[in-house]
This record gives structure tokens, sequence and C-alpha cells, in this order.
């Protein structure tokens, strides 16, 4: 666990294969992340705002919100099992086809939300309908960042790993500016203008990004490892042979990498559902009525900061590691979790806004921006995007109950200072959990199945 590479292995991984085709990888990784964002976060944002009344009448209000925000988490169960399935196609088939078919299963289901009948008009068949297109959402989600994650480091040239990893999250990060610039516009509608139609307009826009992500990612061929590990498993993927089941070789060879990915990939999750969707649903409930359009508003701004900021950690993790980088994010990210909760009532947007950057732009992307990389690194090649899925997958699940179990918890009485604290705690897990891999910066990406594992 030293960062010591084995025994006659080279660093850095393989030759680059050309400037055009690793920035046509990363704009690949960059759109798919757009699109995955833009989507989930518009859902959570409507979850969190209107979906209790369009969909659950029957409910009180807040009986409501939580099915609502139960809807949001539920696409988080499959989010696993996508891993898994574009994670095998991905491993077997290529990157790209299996990150072309996440696109186009993300943006259908989301396109079909927006025209989804209201329970006014087809009664329960409206939320049934809205958790199978939900379920949908998370299958595709689930497979989007390994295959992201894999095409960009793959065709990354040496020594920049990190940085043209991290475009898939930046990518991320456009979509949520994107979802939340859109639903903050929508916003501005009155009541019951929103409530008829004007929800409907962010999750119909989606189309045009699905279009846009379709050409680009077609034109991205599949990376040279890939193709040799799969032309010769021999040749730099003999600890990575169980291809005909990329599954059985991560629980054989990988156990730890993948509850590693797990255990960070949680910190990071947790916080940011707490920051961007429990707290306007928090503030709707608890706080002023304007308070809910300024946390949009903040998070439109640092997620639009984060698409540089997720490119600089990135970078940074090029040159002084990965582990720094994640142990520093970590530990911010739980400091000004605290910070931006206490802020929050104030309703002062310039103190909200520099909470929320501290929380996101210098705790949550430092490790968001070095995740592509550091998780790449931990699986061989003929593994790697389900390995990335899976323990993605399981942290999402998580994740994406953060928000119900947070208005639960504060409907116990146990406020947002318990959820922070859980979430700090996990965190100060992530650290620990970092330190049990070696530095995988100058590791081989040909062969990561050898140098990986503790």
């Amino acid at each position: 666990m030293d960062g010591t590479p084995a025994p006659g292995a080279t660093t850095l991984g393989t030759q680059p294969s050309g400037a055009t085709t690793s920035t046509r990888a990363a704009a690949g990784s960059f759109i798919g992340g757009v699109v995955e964002w833009y989507d989930f976060f518009i859902y959570g944002t409507a979850a969190a705002l209107v979906l209790n009344d369009v969909f659950f009448p029957d409910a009180d209000p807040a009986a409501g919100t939580l099915l609502a925000l139960a809807t949001f988490g539920i696409a988080y169960l499959a989010r696993p099992v996508g891993g898994i399935v574009f994670g095998h196609i991905g491993d077997r088939m290529g990157r790209r086809t299996a990150l072309v078919a996440t696109l186009m299963l993300m943006g259908v289901a989301t396109f079909l939300i927006g025209v989804l009948p209201t329970h006014a008009a087809i009664g329960v068949w409206a939320p049934a309908i809205l958790v199978v297109l939900r379920l949908a959402q998370g299958l595709a989600a689930g497979g989007e960042l390994g295959g992201a994650s894999a095409l960009a480091v793959e065709h990354a040239p040496p020594g920049r790993r990190g940085f043209f990893g991290a475009f898939a999250m930046s990518g991320s990060s456009a979509g949520i500016a994107l979802g939340s610039g859109v639903f903050a516009l929508v916003l501005t509608l009155p009541e019951d203008q929103f409530l008829a139609w004007g929800w409907r307009v962010p999750f119909l826009l989606s189309a045009l990004v699905v279009v846009v992500g379709f050409v680009i990612r077609r034109k991205v061929p599949e990376p040279e490892v890939f193709v040799d590990a799969v032309a010769d498993p021999a040749a730099g993927a003999a600890a990575t042979a169980p291809a005909r089941l990329p599954l059985l070789g991560v629980l054989r060879t990988y156990a730890r990498p993948a509850l590693v990915a797990v255990v960070v990939y949680s910190a990071q999750v947790i916080a940011f559902y707490l920051v961007t969707v429990y707290s306007v649903s928090y503030a709707r409930a608890n706080l002023d009525v304007s308070v809910p359009a300024l946390v949009v508003s903040a998070v439109t701004l640092t997620t639009l900061a984060n698409i540089a900021m997720n490119l600089v950690w990135g970078a940074l993790s090029d040159r002084v590691g990965r582990r720094p980088v994640l142990i520093g994010g970590a530990i911010v990210q739980a400091v000004f979790l605290f910070a931006f909760f206490a802020v929050l009532p104030s309703g002062n947007f310039l103190l909200i806004l520099a909470a929320m950057l501290g929380t996101l732009s210098f705790g949550q992307a430092a490790i968001v921006g070095v995740v592509p990389a550091y998780f790449s690194e931990m699986f061989g090649t003929t593994v790697r995007v389900t390995g990335i899925g899976l323990g993605v997958g399981v942290a999402s699940i998580v994740g994406g109950f953060t928000p119900l179990v947070a208005a639960a918890v504060a409907g116990a009485g146990g406020g947002w200072v318990l959820m922070s604290s859980i979430a700090a705690g996990v965190c100060i897990a992530a650290c620990g959990a970092v330190l049990l891999l070696r530095e995988t910066r100058d590791l081989d990406i040909t062969r990561i199945g050898e140098e990986s594992r503790g």
C-alpha cells in the first residue's frame, strides 16, 4: 500500500491515442454527465416542490412530500442493477455501446415523465407509471458513470487521467446547473400555471440534450486498452481474466476496491443531496417562502463553478496524487455542511451561496473530480465498467434515500444537525477507506489488475 508499482510495471498507462480522440472521449463523457444529472436533478427538484400535488393529491401535504421523495429515491434501487447490466455490456461489447444505450434510456424515460397524465386524469395509474419511468432512469444512471469514466480515462494521455476523467463529473455539474437554471425560470410562473404545465418544461427539454449526446458519442472509438484486452486477454489483463461474467470478476478479485468505492461515493452523495434536494424541501416547510428559490439559484451558481472546479481537482490529483485530494475534500465537505444549514434560516443569499460553495465546490467537487480516475484505477480493464458501476450504484442507494430519511428525521424532531453529523461521520469513514488502498496515480492502466489491490 506504499504506492510502489509492481515489479516490471511501467507507469502512467498507455500511449496517447491522439489529442482528437482524447478530446472526443472527454466530450462524450461530459455530455453523458449533462444528460444524467440534468434529468436526475429536475426530478429531485420536482419531487420536492410539485410531484406530491400532481401525483399524490389524496395524501396530506407532509405525507405527499414523503411519497414524492420516495419516488425520487426508488430509482437508486435500480442503479446497482443498471451498473451490473450496462457494466456487463461495457466490459463485453464496448464502452461506447453501453454509453449510447444508457443515454437513450435516460432520455426516453425523462421525456415520458414530462408528458405523463396526472392523477386527476388517470388515477392511480399516474403514480404507478411514474415509478416505472423513475426506475428506468435509475437503470440508465447506474450504467453511466462507469462507462463514461472508463471511456475518458482509457483514452487519456499519460499523466493526465485525473484531468480527462474529471470531464464526466464536470458534465454532471453542467447538467445540474442547466436543470436548476431551467427550474429557476419556471418557478417564476404563477403557481397555478407552474402546477398545470410549467413543471413539465424541464423534462421535455431533455430531448434536445439527448440528441446532442447521441451524435457526440457515436463518434468516439473504443479505447485501445479495451480493444487489446478483448483481443488478447493475456496481454495486460491477466488479473482480470473472468470477462465472461465481469460481476464475478469484481466480487472475486476486487472486493476491497469495490468496498472503498462504495464508502467514498457515499460520502459525497449524502452531502450533495442534503444540500441540493432536502434543503429545498426543508426550506419550503420551515423557512420564509423566498428561501427555496434562493437555494435553487445558489445551486445553479455553485454547479456552474463546479464545471471548472471538478477539472481543477482532477488535474491537481495528477500532480499530488488521488488520496490527498480525496481526503482533503471529505474534511472540507463535512465542515461546510454544518455551516450551510446554519446560515439557511437567515435568508441571506450571499451567506447561503458561500456555504454552498464551500460544501460543494471545495469539498464535494474535490471528491467527485477525482472519482473517475481513482475508481478506474481500482479495477482491471475487462471488469472496469462493472466495478465502477457496482460501487457507485450501491453507494447511490444511500444517497438516493437521503432526502427521504432526512425528511423523516426532521419530522421526528431530529433536525438538520443530526443528519449533518451522520454525513460528517461518513466523510470520516471515507478518509479511512481511501487509506486502505495504495496511491494509484502512477499505476500502469494496462496492469491495474495486478497493481491496484492493496
